[in-house]
């Protein structure tokens, strides 16, 4: 079997690493909390595993302005 390579020829994982998941906790803990909704929620997701690669993210307004432009 021949695997595809991922758009952009990176797959980029954003998982934290299981070594530095209860520290990443911990801070996360002291941050200020916002409300997302389910799609972000999905979005965050597919961010993490990939399925949005060559994506690291999401865009800031400067990137957002000039896709719109």
């Amino acid at each position: 079997m021949t695997a595809i390579n991922p758009h952009g020829g990176e797959l980029i994982i954003r998982l934290v690493p299981d070594e530095q998941r209860e520290e990443l906790l911990q801070r996360a803990a002291s941050l200020k909390q916002i409300r997302v909704n389910s799609w972000t929620i999905s979005d965050l997701d597919l961010i993490g595993v990939g399925a949005f690669s060559p994506l690291t993210g999401f865009m800031d307004e400067s990137n957002y302005t000039s896709v719109v432009e």
